[in-house]
């Protein structure tokens, strides 16, 4: 959600770029212009921060020594009462994108010429995050070619005005990054007891957990660590139901947590999934010696991972059974018996374009609110949610058989339009149904 403060735009990204340009490579030049000597709007000062810095890490990252990084400001104006646009142009002097890949940055985990976009954690998903708070303030950001050598990202922000420009508002202008103004909430909600399972996320990439926290929040309460040292200092007062880690990480690695957490009777049967860029065998096998229970190589699809994810938390509520009274055994039983039985009418009906939510809670002779209140806490998803990440999960198996054509593979697995199996498919695995039948099949 947006956090909209009224604010001088101008001046708030200027101190970015003055910011930046006193930490950043000094063999670097970094030049800022606005054709505005300032625009009041509303914008979330957190995520425009957050955006700009990533463009800049980016440009930064890609321009040799002795280039230019520039930072220009201009305002197009509709007339006829329509609203006005700005555009934050953030150019490099690097050696530039193919028009290939122009279409594929913004993915996550997208890879350029073999190396991970990494504009500021190391993560490869800072990109992903500037476009997704760009479209939240409802503009678009794309990228194009700089006519001197380099790129430049281009971002479109709607000027939202402030309603009130008296000067009891132009007194909580926003001027500084350093000093974020406080502000009155238009309405506080009520606190409540959250009933989502808990998912421990231990990441030392700033980017990687605001992304995943992002992807989880909707269905799970994430705790974040930025190492196995801080993760298992928080086990003790959130005891999580599953937790997710990296495996390089300073301070503890995500194999010395393992370990440690395998160790110890009182948390030994937490779930572990290890989250990893680049896995050899010899790594995954000493992971798995030291008890993770799953490992996913990144780019992963996050329907998937919220799937396995469910799994595990499942096999880890049969293996304590022993140790529950009769009603919790009876309820572990029951919300195995729904997932089996969800899991066979998704299958009896892969083929079948009807298969919806409102047909799936007839199957299990249940409403459609009462099969949403069980399915969430079990698998993290949503019913439809569950249900296409199952198609795609089926789709993804013949596309590696390769005996089918992608048109063949979505009327199979119940897309009645390929066109739009496609880009479900693009987005859960980062590549479309062709790509990946060429890069991963047979």
């Amino acid at each position: 959600t947006l956090n909209l403060l009224s604010g001088d735009i101008v001046s708030f990204i200027k101190n970015i770029c003055d910011s930046f340009d006193s930490l950043g490579n000094d063999s670097i030049q970094l030049s800022f212009y606005s054709a505005e000597p300032q625009l009041v709007m509303e914008f979330d000062s957190d995520k425009i921060n957050k955006s700009i810095n990533n463009l800049l890490s980016n440009a930064y990252k890609f321009t040799p020594d002795g280039g230019l990084v520039s930072v220009q400001l201009h305002v197009m104006k509709r007339g006829d009462g329509e609203q006005d646009t700005l555009e934050i142009r953030v150019s490099d002097t690097g050696k530039g994108i193919s028009d290939e890949d122009k279409n594929k940055i913004f993915n996550s985990f997208y890879q350029v010429n073999g190396t991970e976009m990494k504009p500021t954690g190391g993560s490869g998903i800072g990109l992903n995050i500037t476009k997704r708070y760009v479209e939240m303030h409802d503009g678009t950001i794309h990228v194009e070619d700089n006519p001197v050598g380099g790129s430049i990202f281009v971002i479109q922000l709607p000027v939202r005005l402030p309603e009130d420009m008296s000067d009891s508002l132009q007194d909580t202008m926003i001027s500084s990054v350093a000093e974020p103004v406080e502000h009155i909430k238009v309405e506080t909600p009520q606190v409540q007891l959250s009933h989502k399972p808990v998912v421990l996320l231990v990441d030392d990439s700033d980017d990687f957990r605001e992304f995943m926290r992002e992807e989880l929040s909707d269905h799970y309460e994430v705790v974040e660590a930025e190492n196995g040292k801080v993760a298992l200092e928080k086990i003790a007062e959130h005891r999580p139901h599953i937790i997710l880690s990296d495996v390089m990480m300073p301070v503890m690695d995500g194999n010395e947590f393992c370990r440690l957490l395998k160790g110890n009777p009182a948390t030994a049967n937490i779930p572990v999934i290890m989250l990893t860029a680049r896995l050899t065998m010899l790594q995954k096998i000493e992971g798995l010696e030291h008890g993770a229970d799953d490992y996913i190589t990144k780019p992963f699809s996050m329907d998937l991972l919220r799937l396995r994810m469910a799994n595990l938390m499942t096999w880890a509520s049969r293996q304590n059974h022993h140790t529950k009274g009769n009603g919790d055994m009876e309820t572990i039983g029951a919300d195995r018996k729904l997932l089996t039985e969800v899991d066979r009418d998704i299958h009896d009906h892969l083929d079948d374009p009807d298969l919806s939510v409102e047909v799936l809670s007839q199957e299990v002779a249940m409403s459609r609110v009462q099969l949403y209140k069980r399915m969430v806490p079990l698998t993290g998803s949503t019913p439809s949610e569950y249900i296409r990440a199952k198609r795609l999960e089926a789709a993804e198996k013949l596309l590696l058989k390769g005996e089918l054509t992608v048109s063949e593979i979505a009327y199979h697995t119940g897309f009645n339009n390929p066109r739009y199996f496609s880009k479900y498919f693009a987005e859960a695995y980062g590549q479309t149904p062709s790509q990946y039948k060429k890069h991963r099949g047979n």
